[in-house]
């Protein structure tokens, strides 16, 4: 799926796609336009669930 994802980026861009052009067609493409409840509650219990959340120091989590 990410190879797919680099493609359709890489030809959104001509062929010559700098890894900054890259990340920003990324961004596009997989981050959501609005952020509602449910994307926070989605990406938290994911957070939650690998142990990201537990790694982040106190004032990141507040």
């Amino acid at each position: 799926m990410l190879a797919k994802v680099f493609a359709d980026a890489s030809e959104a861009f001509g062929g010559e796609a700098s890894s900054e052009s890259l990340k920003e067609a990324l961004a596009r493409m997989l981050i959501p336009n609005t952020i509602t409840n449910a994307v926070i509650e989605k990406y938290f219990r994911k957070a939650a669930r690998t142990g990201a959340w537990r790694a982040l120091p106190r004032e990141a989590k507040a």
